[in-house]
């Protein structure tokens, strides 16, 4: 492992993940947002990347990789996993699920699971199955307590809440008054929400986000909503957040637009320069 970046706040390790996190001290870290190279879609051309063996060699290694993130994590310290799949002689290999219970078998608590919904899904010729469009993104804790900020997590509402209710927790009826009982009152739709403030609710389990459109040579960046709203949930300012495929830098992007501080991980030194080219661009244009 060497330090490729350090400005005091923020840090860019150079190294295999696993070896770089080893490093790193126990609870130290609040979140950990990452998307893992996918099970062989794509060689980055580095001696011990992650991606060209077996299905179960790989999810074993990203297994080895996880447990020692546990270990980094803060006791309500939570991870935001994205994990692509892919299909093997026209039939699903499953990874991201079999994955997902090899990490709940080695500790980890499964929250969520997070549809990532591509609003741009990369068009297919297939003729045996529907398109693909959706990615998984797992929740995950390090206890049952886990530290979730409900308060930020929100989105709006929609038409339906204004449309449908005058008065927090009170639904109208077909006649226009108030109803007592039915969908709103027995699925406590809005019941939760104080006087006046009526027009968000928690964020849903499907976000909808075209696939990043970019000219930087990383093959696959995701969006930055996504550890934008992972950060947003899963931290609070000046928390400290770890991607250990960093890539081309988005996680640490996420961090410096909502007060983060960050720990970016890569094997590949040219994503490091080219995070940190993406974090200068973003502070020019900040300040």
């Amino acid at each position: 492992m060497s330090i490729y970046f350090d400005d005091g706040q923020n840090k860019l390790l150079h190294g295999n993940a696993l070896d770089c996190l080893q490093e790193l001290p126990d609870n130290s870290v609040r979140c950990c947002v990452t998307s893992p190279p996918y099970w062989r879609q794509i060689s980055y051309g580095m001696a011990g990347e992650i991606g060209r063996e077996g299905a179960y060699a790989y999810m074993a290694k990203l297994t080895r990789v996880f447990s020692e993130m546990l270990r980094v994590l803060t006791a309500n310290g939570t991870l935001w996993l994205n994990v692509g799949d892919k299909y093997i002689h026209g039939e699903v290999a499953n990874i991201p699920h079999r994955l997902a219970e090899m990490l709940r078998h080695d500790g980890w608590r499964w929250i969520s699971t997070i549809v990532w919904n591509k609003s741009n899904p990369m068009p297919e010729s297939i003729k045996t199955r529907p398109t693909k469009s959706h990615e998984y993104i797992f929740l995950m804790a390090k206890q049952r307590d886990h530290f979730y900020n409900y308060a930020d997590a929100k989105e709006p509402s929609g038409e339906w809440y204004s449309t449908k209710f005058d008065t927090p927790g009170r639904r109208k009826g077909k006649t226009g008054r108030l109803a007592a009982s039915g969908f709103g009152a027995t699925r406590g739709i809005g019941t939760h929400h104080p006087p006046g403030v009526r027009n968000t609710r928690n964020w849903r389990d499907v976000w909808v986000s075209s696939t990043a459109m970019s000219k930087l040579e990383h093959f696959a960046p995701f969006p930055l909503m996504i550890p934008e709203r992972a950060i947003i949930a899963g931290s609070e300012p000046e928390d400290l957040v770890l991607d250990p495929f960093v890539g081309s830098g988005t996680t640490a992007v996420a961090c410096l637009k909502h007060n983060r501080r960050f720990v970016g991980i890569d094997i590949n030194e040219t994503y490091l320069q080219m995070t940190l080219d993406r974090i200068g661009s973003f502070q020019h244009v900040a300040s």
